[in-house]
């Protein structure tokens, strides 16, 4: 594969994860708060304060893909290897941002929405990767 090929996959997964990283929360939020499948204790929370800390969570995401050096294309080794690393790095991602979260007092998260996250943040950013692998084939 040509260095520019390299460089292009590269563009795209991280437009691909930040694509997902964003819709994977608001999936979950629309799971917790519209899909009638969990009740509702307090109410449905604004859009907007989940919308507002989206940036925050991306960003911290990105960096721990970044440090297990999931944007370097030559390191590929399977689908299932990189994976198990997104979901490792999901998860402490969605850990880090939940303790942020409890030390912002103004608003109170939904563990719900970050619970639902944990499975569709790994799920919707190796489909994504698993398209990206596929047209890269090709």
């Amino acid at each position: 594969m040509k260095k520019k090929n390299y460089f292009l996959t590269t563009v795209a997964v991280v437009f691909g994860d930040i694509v997902t990283i964003n819709a994977g929360f608001l999936f979950a939020y629309w799971v917790r708060f519209y899909s009638g499948l969990l009740p509702l204790s307090y109410g449905i929370p604004l859009l907007k304060n989940y919308v507002d800390i989206l940036p925050a969570a991306t960003v911290i995401i990105m960096l721990l893909f970044y440090a297990q050096k999931l944007y370097i294309v030559k390191s590929r080794i399977s689908i299932l290897d990189d994976s198990l690393i997104i979901i490792k790095s999901t998860t402490t991602g969605l850990l880090i941002l939940m303790a942020s979260t409890f030390v912002y007092r103004d608003f109170s998260y939904s563990r719900g929405v970050f619970l639902i996250s944990w499975f569709t943040l790994p799920l919707f950013v190796c489909a994504s990767r698993f398209m990206i692998n596929k047209a890269r084939l090709y």
